[in-house]
Order: C-alpha cells, then structure tokens, then sequence
C-alpha cells in the first residue's frame, strides 16, 4: 500500500496532497521526523490548506523546530480562527521558549473554543503552569482546580496544585493533591517522591522556595534555610 501511496505522491495527480499528507502522518507516527517535514512541505507547496500546514507545524514541534512550528501556525491562525488546538500547540511552542506572555492570551482565547472538559481542563492546565512561573501562585492554583473540575483524572492538574500550594507556603495542600496523584495511579513514581519530600518539610519551620525550570512551565521545590 505504501508503495502505491508514494506514486502517486511522485505523479502529481489529483490525489497529490492527500498522497503526501498521508505519507507525512505516518512518517510522523513512526518517528521519521525529517521525511514527515519533507511530505507536509510537498503538501502545502502544491496546495496551502489549514489541515496540510497544522500537520507541518505538529511535525516542525515533533523535530524540536519551535520557531518554523510558531511561524506556520500564526500562518493558520489567520485562516482559521477557532480551532483549539491550533492555540494549545501555539501556546505551548511559545512556552517552550519562554515566551509566557504572548502563550498566555493564546491559552484564554483557545478555550473558547474548547470541544470538550478534557480539552478545557488541558489549557486551564497550561495556564497555571504558566502562573507558577510567574508565581502568581494564588491564580495558579485557581487554573488548577478549574482544570480538574473539568477532568478529575488530569494528573498534570494535580502536580501543579501541589506546586502552587509549596508556593503558598501550604505543604499540607501539596500533600493533599499528591495524594490523589497516587489514589488514581498508585504506581506514580514522581508523586511517590514528591510526596516524600513534602512529608519532609512537613514537621519544619523552614519556609519552602520554589525552583523554575522554565521551558514547559513545569517546576521543583527545595528546602531554603532560614538564616
């Protein structure tokens, strides 16, 4: 089947886009990051369309090409203005650079348009991981519960109240939500450790200090001594 698939991607035909749409989907699939890049780019170059230019964009993110993937989206963005996703993958790549301030608004505006709690619960996700790294804690830990009033089995809602109660100075809140983690997946071996190092600064005066890692909007915490 691939075989013929790849002839008429090489005929030029009618099914020219599809062809190499296909072939840029399922080299993607199975990791052939570069051949998906070529196949999309084939695509558009013989017909620009919203769906041939968002795969483009998720295979540019897939190879680590943020800037080609933001620059072909912001290209979507101007075609079709009301798809979710288009505004998560934004937003993300954006965060990815550290670029919280234009990810932001991107992550608000896409969940108008979100089709469903999961989705939803996704970008309220992202918008308190950006939150903690601007440590607005307080409205951080908003998104968060508003994420998982959404999808109560968002573990990444839970992490991040965990990380925004350490930055409220509320190691019981962070112990709480760890909790759930490993209620819902008691194997979690991030929540397990968490968890121990919570439990940790629990009996200690110690105010705790978050420490950001950018990227992601995901963060650690450590023990600061008092002096």
């Amino acid at each position: 089947m691939m075989k013929r698939v790849i002839e008429k991607a090489k005929k030029g035909s009618q099914p020219y886009l599809q062809a190499h749409s296909y072939l840029g989907r399922i080299y993607g699939q199975s990791g052939q990051r570069k051949k998906a890049i070529d196949h999309f780019r084939m695509a558009c170059a013989a017909q620009q369309s919203a769906d041939c230019m968002k795969g483009l964009a998720q295979a540019y993110f897939d190879d680590g090409q943020i800037d080609h993937c933001i620059a072909t989206l912001a290209q979507v963005l101007m075609i079709q203005k009301d798809d979710p996703d288009v505004f998560g993958t934004l937003a993300v790549a954006l965060m990815q650079k550290g670029d919280y301030g234009k990810a932001y608004p991107l992550l608000e505006e896409g969940l108008k348009y979100a089709k469903d709690s999961r989705s939803a619960s996704r970008f309220y996700q992202n918008m308190g991981h950006i939150l903690i790294q601007t440590q607005k804690f307080d409205l951080a830990k908003n998104n968060f519960q508003m994420g998982l009033s959404r999808d109560w089995s968002n573990l990444d809602c839970y992490f991040g109240l965990a990380m925004a109660s350490i930055g409220l100075q509320d190691p019981l809140g962070a112990k709480r939500a760890l909790e759930d983690v490993l209620r819902i997946d008691p194997q979690n071996k991030k929540a397990t450790e968490m968890l121990r190092q919570v439990e940790k600064i629990l009996p200690q005066s110690a105010p705790i200090k978050i420490h950001l890692e950018g990227g992601s909007g995901q963060a650690t915490f450590s023990i600061k001594s008092k002096k």
